[in-house]
């Protein structure tokens, strides 16, 4: 069996890809080794992670004035979530705005991000909120429009449906 050969120029590519793999990797470490340092300063990132621990602490116990409810991110697993998690709060006060005639039937409920703005929870708590709604036939929403109110629909005995 003959072995095969490098000529002149597989010995040119051969060199040429390991050259530039070289440059690639001195380049990434020149680069990477100024960075590292400003992006890694031990007391710096420590003196961060204990001031937004402080800050994350201070929203919890004003959120949950008893203590985090079980069922929540740092409550104690398989424990039911709390009667009033923050969810069934805004749909109890959107029922509520129902009831009193703020909200009257074909009406628009108020955005997700508004009522994420107002109760200081998440975009998908309020979204949770309105769909809570929605599944119990109080508010009528579709992808990409408003959330409104709900019609009441009545049977011919004029009992809620």
């Amino acid at each position: 069996m003959r072995r095969w050969e490098w000529g002149l120029s597989g010995r040119l590519v051969a060199s040429y890809i390991v050259v530039t793999l070289a440059v690639v990797v001195l380049i990434e470490a020149l680069v990477l080794g100024f960075q590292v340092p400003q992006l890694v300063n031990g007391a710096q990132l420590q003196a961060q992670v204990d001031a937004t621990a402080r800050s994350y602490a201070g929203q919890l116990s004003q959120r949950y004035r008893g203590g985090v409810p079980a069922g929540t991110v740092l409550g104690v697993p398989g424990q039911p979530a709390d009667a009033d998690a923050p969810y069934q709060s805004i749909a109890a006060d959107l029922r509520a705005a129902v009831r009193c005639g703020a909200l009257k039937a074909g009406d628009p409920l108020p955005t997700v991000k508004t009522l994420a703005a107002r109760y200081g929870v998440s975009v998908a708590t309020a979204h949770r909120a309105i769909s809570e709604l929605t599944a119990v036939g109080e508010a009528k929403a579709s992808r990409g429009k408003r959330a409104v109110v709900a019609r009441p629909s009545t049977s011919s005995a004029g009992v809620k449906v």
